[in-house]
């Protein structure tokens, strides 16, 4: 049977065998869990250049950065990069 404490809660926990212990045990294996392997980013430089824009584009430039994090896990530096890189090529035509 159990193995019975002196907590009063104790009572209205069903009884356990042994044998059941073991056919759980032996049910649950090392490969049911699985490490979650997180992909490994390229490390990219980065320099702090300050910018001064209207209060407006930064709000909506922060309101996008929470969306595509959701979305694709890009984070707001990622996001500068590929609004310089557009306004670059569009203005090295």
């Amino acid at each position: 049977m159990g193995k019975k404490t002196n907590f009063g809660f104790d009572a209205d926990l069903p009884e356990v065998d042994q044998s059941q212990v073991e056919q759980f045990k032996k049910g649950v294996s090392d490969t049911t869990v699985r490490p979650i392997k997180k992909e490994e980013k390229t490390k990219v430089e980065r320099t702090v250049k300050g910018l001064r824009i209207r209060t407006d584009l930064q709000k909506a430039f922060d309101r996008l950065v929470f969306e595509q994090k959701q979305i694709d896990g890009k984070s707001g530096p990622e996001l500068a990069d590929e609004a310089i890189e557009l306004v670059l090529n569009h203005y090295n035509q």
